[in-house]
Protein backbone atom coordinates (compact mmCIF):
# COMPACT_ATOMS: atom_id res chain seq x y z
CA UNK A 1 0.00 0.00 0.00
CA UNK A 2 1.28 3.45 -0.93
CA UNK A 3 2.01 5.90 1.85
CA UNK A 4 2.30 9.68 1.73
CA UNK A 5 5.25 11.21 3.57
CA UNK A 6 5.92 14.91 3.95
CA UNK A 7 9.12 16.67 4.97
CA UNK A 8 10.44 20.22 5.01
CA UNK A 9 13.97 20.85 3.76
CA UNK A 10 15.78 24.00 4.84
CA UNK A 11 17.93 24.97 1.88
CA UNK A 12 21.56 25.88 2.51
CA UNK A 13 22.52 27.76 -0.65
CA UNK A 14 24.43 24.81 -2.12
CA UNK A 15 23.40 21.85 -4.28
CA UNK A 16 21.55 19.26 -2.17
CA UNK A 17 20.76 15.71 -3.29
CA UNK A 18 17.12 14.85 -2.66
CA UNK A 19 17.78 11.24 -1.62
CA UNK A 20 20.17 12.45 1.11
CA UNK A 21 17.47 14.73 2.45
CA UNK A 22 14.95 11.87 2.35
CA UNK A 23 17.29 9.36 4.05
CA UNK A 24 15.11 9.31 7.15
CA UNK A 25 12.17 7.89 5.17
CA UNK A 26 13.96 5.90 2.45
CA UNK A 27 16.41 3.04 2.72
CA UNK A 28 19.84 3.32 1.10
CA UNK A 29 18.94 0.54 -1.33
CA UNK A 30 15.60 2.04 -2.30
CA UNK A 31 15.58 5.58 -3.61
CA UNK A 32 12.63 4.95 -5.93
CA UNK A 33 9.23 6.48 -5.16
CA UNK A 34 5.91 6.52 -6.99
CA UNK A 35 5.80 10.31 -7.10
CA UNK A 36 7.35 13.38 -5.56
CA UNK A 37 6.10 16.96 -5.21
CA UNK A 38 8.37 19.87 -4.34
CA UNK A 39 6.82 23.15 -3.18
CA UNK A 40 8.51 26.42 -2.32
CA UNK A 41 7.96 27.71 1.19
CA UNK A 42 5.38 30.48 1.50
CA UNK A 43 7.99 32.94 2.80
CA UNK A 44 10.56 32.22 0.06
CA UNK A 45 11.57 35.31 -1.92
CA UNK A 46 13.83 33.68 -4.52
CA UNK A 47 13.55 30.88 -7.07
CA UNK A 48 14.58 27.31 -6.16
CA UNK A 49 16.11 25.17 -8.92
CA UNK A 50 15.70 21.42 -9.49
CA UNK A 51 17.92 19.40 -11.80
CA UNK A 52 20.91 17.10 -11.97
CA UNK A 53 24.11 17.16 -9.96
CA UNK A 54 25.26 20.40 -11.61
CA UNK A 55 22.03 22.33 -11.07
CA UNK A 56 22.80 26.04 -10.94
CA UNK A 57 20.10 28.18 -12.50
CA UNK A 58 17.33 28.18 -15.09
CA UNK A 59 19.73 27.27 -17.91
CA UNK A 60 20.03 23.67 -16.66
CA UNK A 61 17.14 23.22 -14.25
CA UNK A 62 13.43 23.42 -13.59
CA UNK A 63 12.59 26.58 -11.66
CA UNK A 64 10.19 26.66 -8.71
CA UNK A 65 9.09 30.24 -8.27
CA UNK A 66 8.94 31.60 -4.71
CA UNK A 67 5.97 31.67 -2.35
CA UNK A 68 4.18 28.37 -2.80
CA UNK A 69 4.86 27.34 -6.40
CA UNK A 70 5.27 23.61 -6.89
CA UNK A 71 6.45 20.95 -9.33
CA UNK A 72 5.58 17.23 -9.36
CA UNK A 73 7.24 14.18 -10.85
CA UNK A 74 5.47 10.87 -11.28
CA UNK A 75 6.63 7.51 -12.54
CA UNK A 76 3.26 6.66 -14.03
CA UNK A 77 1.52 3.30 -13.77
CA UNK A 78 4.54 1.00 -14.01
CA UNK A 79 7.62 2.99 -13.19
CA UNK A 80 9.13 5.05 -10.42
CA UNK A 81 10.98 8.28 -9.79
CA UNK A 82 14.59 7.82 -8.66
CA UNK A 83 15.09 10.61 -6.14
CA UNK A 84 18.84 9.95 -6.03
CA UNK A 85 19.06 11.66 -9.44
CA UNK A 86 17.24 14.83 -8.32
CA UNK A 87 19.17 17.75 -6.87
CA UNK A 88 17.93 21.11 -5.58
CA UNK A 89 19.58 24.47 -5.08
CA UNK A 90 18.03 27.45 -3.39
CA UNK A 91 18.66 30.42 -1.16
CA UNK A 92 20.10 29.76 2.30
CA UNK A 93 17.37 29.35 4.96
CA UNK A 94 14.55 29.16 2.43
CA UNK A 95 12.38 26.04 2.68
CA UNK A 96 11.23 23.37 0.27
CA UNK A 97 8.23 21.22 1.19
CA UNK A 98 8.60 17.66 -0.09
CA UNK A 99 5.78 15.14 -0.42
CA UNK A 100 6.49 11.60 -1.61
CA UNK A 101 4.23 8.67 -2.30
CA UNK A 102 6.10 5.45 -1.75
Amino acid sequence: MAALTGLVLTLNGSIQRLSTVLASVLTAECTYVNSVQLQAGAANTATTFIGGSTVADATNAVAILPAGSAVSFSGGNRSYVDVSSIYVKGTNNHTLHIAIIN
